[in-house]
């Protein structure tokens, strides 16, 4: 059994480091801020790389000059939601965000 088990936590570490490979060449950045907003397309990434069929072909893409998820990839809508997620700034917590000045003229344009 713990031949098996080497096996499939072996498995396990090689897809999550394609996972994570996905990731770098997409520009996701590490956004701890959107870890609630966005754990549903995170577990999707999480799950179909587990599942991947064809880990070598991820591999074989991770090495191309392509920055845009691969069609033939099962997360691919996933990962892009992530990017485009984590390439806005993030947002300035409301006790930090200046206030209109009472005085001031509110100007419509």
């Amino acid at each position: 059994m713990s031949g098996e088990l080497a096996h499939i936590t072996q498995t396990f570490e090689n897809r999550m480091a394609l996972r994570r490979g996905m990731m770098r060449k997409m520009g996701i950045i590490d956004r701890p801020d959107l870890a609630q907003d966005l754990a549903a397309p995170l577990r999707e990434t999480l799950l179909s790389c587990n599942r991947c069929a064809q880990p070598d072909l991820c591999a074989f893409w991770l090495g191309s000059s392509s920055s845009d998820a691969p069609m033939f990839c099962r997360a691919r809508l996933a990962f892009e939601e992530i990017a485009r997620a984590t390439s806005r700034p993030p947002e300035a917590p409301a006790s930090s965000r200046p206030t209109p000045d009472k005085g001031a003229a509110n100007l419509t344009i």
